[in-house]
């Protein structure tokens, strides 16, 4: 049998060649399609401190006390705490790009490995009850196909033994993308754009809110308001970039 699975690798080699999506050196002796290569993967660099104790962002200095940094305490953020495991640039920016625009879906599961690690690293797990991906509207799923932010959240879930609700945050109002968008554009979009249902489900219940990027905060922010005000205890934030 360990024969015939070489074989067929080799085959598949052949026919399919596999590459990293970054580097596009092929990846060879693995049956898996949308990989970044093990060399590209290690050089990703986790967000490490010292960082903002309320919004996540990096610093260059200790931050004082639980107060957060001047970013944050002029945005008032719904959410308890923000993390993200890395910044938004070069590789990671490649693989967000090809999970969210090219369908290159796999990759969640394989980036969710670095979110896996960075939640052991820095967030208190015994806290988290459940994890809730931020939604798409339903008519942008249907042209995507998918939702991103629920694939890497269903991923990380399976890591962490924890479980996904994906039906109590949905998103009312097919709000436009927010990447050309300023601060106070992105708020206007979000307003009143998400509601909850199934209240019960996380009532009392501290929440892991995962989503893909953190840019001002506005989305994360606008789904932590409806949380809490359908009676979640916490909600912490965390996303693979910012």
């Amino acid at each position: 049998m360990e024969q015939l699975k070489k074989y067929l690798i080799y085959l598949l080699d052949l026919v399919f060649p596999q590459k990293c999506i970054c580097c596009k050196v092929k990846i060879r002796g693995k049956i898996i399609l949308d990989a970044v290569c093990q060399d590209c993967f290690g050089k990703i660099k986790m967000t490490r401190p010292p960082f903002c104790t309320h919004c996540g962002m990096k610093l260059d200095f200790e931050p004082s006390g639980k107060k957060g940094c001047p970013f944050c305490r002029n945005n008032n953020y719904c959410f308890d705490r923000a993390f993200s495991v890395t910044r938004y640039e070069g590789m990671v920016k490649t693989i967000i790009h090809a999970l969210k625009y090219g369908k290159k879906i796999r990759l969640a599961e394989q980036v969710s490995a670095l979110m896996s690690a960075f939640c052991h690293d820095f967030l208190n797990l015994k806290e988290v009850d459940l994890i809730v991906p931020v939604p798409l509207h339903k008519r942008r799923f249907k042209e995507r196909g998918f939702n991103q932010s629920q694939l890497l959240a269903e991923s990380l879930a399976r890591r962490l033994c924890l479980t996904t609700c994906k039906q109590v945050l949905l998103r009312r109002k097919n709000t436009r993308s927010q990447t050309r968008l300023d601060r106070r554009q992105r708020l206007d979009n979000v307003n009143n754009a998400f509601t909850c249902k199934n209240a019960q489900l996380i009532s009392g219940k501290s929440i892991l809110l995962v989503d893909d990027i953190f840019t001002t905060g506005s989305t994360l922010d606008a789904c932590a308001h409806v949380l809490k005000k359908a009676g979640a205890k916490n909600v912490y934030a965390l996303t693979l970039a910012r």
